[in-house]
């Protein structure tokens, strides 16, 4: 039997933490597959033309389908999240990062990017953060409420 090169992840839960953690470990997996992809295509063209390349594959990537993929899903859970702050009442910031996750391609670190874009905006605040915390945490009651 001919040995496939696919690898299969499955991961089942019925947890908030074991969605999140999912969309890390799909984050990087998308990471370490664009980066293989072009070391084999760099090996083949330094193959074919005989010479070696000044830098490494994954210095040369240029845009991919995933990653012209991934803003399309980042576009779409910004504006998710936009109206979810539509009006200046306060969300939970597990009801922010849980709803952006129901799209694929997000990772809570996609929502921690519209955060700070926002705050950086003046758009938003956060509520319920201790002196020392910069970032919302899940299950720390912190609050996300629109200012503008």
């Amino acid at each position: 039997m001919k040995r496939s090169s696919w690898d299969l992840v499955v991961y089942g839960t019925r947890s908030d933490e074991g969605l999140v953690t999912f969309r890390e470990i799909e984050r990087a997996g998308l990471k370490f597959q664009r980066d293989e992809r072009a070391v084999v295509q760099q090996r083949a063209e330094e193959s074919r033309s005989g010479q070696g390349f000044l830098f490494r594959a994954p210095m040369l990537v240029s845009r991919t389908y995933e990653d012209e993929l991934r803003e399309r899903y980042c576009g779409h859970a910004f504006r998710v999240l936009d109206g979810m702050i539509r009006d200046q009442s306060p969300v939970p910031w597990n009801e922010l990062v849980l709803t952006a996750l129901q799209i694929p391609m997000i990772a809570e670190a996609d929502v921690k990017m519209w955060l700070k874009e926002r705050q950086s905006d003046g758009a938003v605040e956060v509520l319920g953060l201790a002196p020392n915390q910069r970032v919302p945490q899940r299950d720390h009651d912190h609050l996300v409420r629109r200012l503008k």
